[in-house]
């Protein structure tokens, strides 16, 4: 196996709690080989150091050699360093890139990405380590189509539609709409092309918070591409809530001392490999699924940079692209439906949506 290198721009906090720990945490696959910054220190991270080198001296050849640049910088400087990263030739290196890729206002810099080998964004929650138990179960026919989930306060904002496009494996949400103009104290509705739908319950707390899948009735084939059952129909609901509904299937985690090893659906159970578990820590036995979302997507990204290095791609750009003009309009106007002009997942979109930006702009 092949080590790849990695170049990461940005020194926050999020580079120093969990980026530069799950690489490196996959030291057969990536090694840091650099840290950009503003200036020129020293951080930590989980008792390791790191020199971070000026933006100014980016180059490049600089970028001679490296496979991946990972972009974490704060939202409204996200141009500017694009701008410089384009300008040091970056065609044979792939760009990995934050939630929200781009604020809406920012769109006239989308023509930017042209410029990298490919693109991915580093969505973790779509990788969360509990998602490959639920598949399991329904591939095993445990569970049938997913035809509803519901967040009962643990999702948010762009994140939460990118786990509902997850969950209910539909990558296209047609329309959506808030009940409550209160941002983070409404409920957010949305319905997916296979004809499911995701509910968002505002507001986010993971300490306290929950899911519930309504699925269709299990098949022996384990067939989950079915479209959603009638209104009314008999459902399988499975859950992470400690209190569940009768006859509901609960994921929760599996524990060998005080580590997190797993998660089970019934007879159904995933393991996390020990580098996994090592980066999760310690956890209490009592724990839920969201209630350790926060380390659990430390995973998450540790199995994106995984499924990058074996060459199997990331978060697509424009869902993640999508997901944040969903949550833009959804907060602007209350309801949002897909169109040409509002998706930057259509080509129209793409094509004219970044250059009225860029023109509103300079005026």
């Amino acid at each position: 196996m092949s080590v790849r290198r990695l170049l990461i721009l940005g020194a926050g906090q999020r580079v120093r709690e969990t980026i530069l720990p799950a690489v490196a945490a996959l030291p057969e696959r990536w090694v840091v080989d650099g840290v950009f910054a503003r200036s020129e220190k020293t951080i930590d991270a989980r008792g390791v150091s790191y020199q971070t080198e000026s933006f100014d001296t980016l180059s490049k050849s600089r970028l001679d050699g490296v496979d991946l640049v990972y972009l974490c910088v704060a939202k409204h400087a996200v141009p500017l360093v694009l701008r410089r990263l384009v300008a040091c030739d970056p065609g044979q290196v792939q760009l990995l890139i934050e939630t929200p890729v781009l604020l809406f206002k920012q769109l006239g810099a989308y023509p930017l990405f042209d410029a990298f080998r490919s693109v991915f964004v580093s969505e973790d929650t779509s990788t969360l380590p509990w998602v490959e138990t639920l598949r399991a179960a329904q591939e095993a026919g445990l569970l049938g189509a997913p035809q509803r989930v519901v967040f009962e306060h643990s999702a948010w904002r762009y994140h939460g539609l990118a786990m509902t496009r997850t969950l209910l494996r539909c990558d296209t949400i047609t329309r959506a709409r808030r009940v409550g103009r209160q941002i983070d104290k409404g409920r957010v509705v949305l319905h997916m092309a296979n004809g499911a739908v995701g509910e968002i319950v505002e507001p986010r707390d993971y300490a306290t918070g929950h899911w519930v899948m309504h699925c269709a009735p299990a098949t022996s084939d384990g067939d989950v591409t079915a479209a959603p059952a009638a209104a009314g129909g008999a459902q399988q609901l499975v859950t992470d809530a400690t209190q569940r509904p009768a006859g509901a299937l609960h994921l929760s985690p599996l524990f060998t001392g005080s580590r997190c090893t797993g998660f089970q659906i019934g007879d159904i159970t995933t393991d996390l490999s020990a580098a996994e578990s090592a980066l999760l820590g310690d956890v209490s036995p009592d724990v839920t699924a969201t209630a350790l979302t926060d380390r659990l997507k430390a995973v998450g990204l540790m199995r994106m940079l995984a499924d990058l290095h074996e060459d199997r791609g990331g978060y697509p750009l424009q869902l993640g692209l999508d997901d944040m003009m969903v949550d833009y309009l959804l907060e602007k106007l209350g309801r949002w439906r897909r169109t040409p002009l509002s998706s930057l997942r259509s080509p129209t979109g793409r094509a004219l949506l970044p250059r009225v930006l860029k023109l509103l702009s300079r005026g």
